[in-house]
């Protein structure tokens, strides 16, 4: 069997640029950042993580891996002089809104999700509003004090997080003033 040869067509010079470098994809992330950031104020105090330890800061030793997340636990976080149900209080009560999906998992039962926005800010510096994802494992909730709902921390962050020590320092989580960015501060 023979196959004759055929022309290919060239292609249009229009489709012919330097791709962009990561370089000037980070400048325009960045840039995005900044605006989106400027615009967004922190609403009322939700909760409070004083004295973060080293898991939730991604400062582990040995061969340990990091979590990659924030758990989201009572912290002794008070409401009206009663300590937060941290198994129902983050799913229903401060992300509740949110347009929650199951994730199915192996050999484990489905995992609830949602995205949110954040507004992240250390005493150092301001890493702009972030897409973060947010879990809850129904399974979790039991008499052995595990934490059901955790922030991913997401790869802006793990990387600030390797770079940057926040272990002993406190973390204060904000509802939106409006719309739906929420605000992480770390001082």
């Amino acid at each position: 069997m023979e196959i004759s040869k055929r022309a290919i067509s060239n292609i249009p010079s229009s489709f012919r640029r330097k791709p962009k470098t990561s370089e000037e994809v980070q400048k325009i992330i960045k840039e995005i950042d900044i605006s989106d950031a400027s615009d967004i104020e922190a609403g009322s105090l939700i909760w409070q993580k004083k004295n973060l330890p080293s898991s939730d800061a991604q400062k582990v030793s040995g061969n340990t891996k990091i979590t990659g997340v924030l758990r989201l636990g009572d912290a002794n976080f008070k409401i009206d002089r009663l300590k937060i149900n941290r198994n129902t209080y983050f799913r229903d009560e401060v992300f509740g809104n949110l347009r929650w999906a199951s994730e199915l998992r192996n050999n484990n039962p489905s995992l609830e999700i949602a995205k949110c926005k954040f507004k992240v800010s250390t005493n150092v510096k301001n890493l702009g509003v972030l897409d973060l994802k947010i879990s809850h494992d129904p399974d979790r909730i039991s008499d052995q004090h595990n934490i059901p709902t955790t922030i991913h921390w997401g790869s802006v962050m793990i990387s600030y997080l390797k770079k940057n020590s926040v272990i002993g320092k406190t973390l204060n989580l904000y509802f939106p003033k409006k719309g739906l960015v929420f605000g992480i501060v770390i001082e």
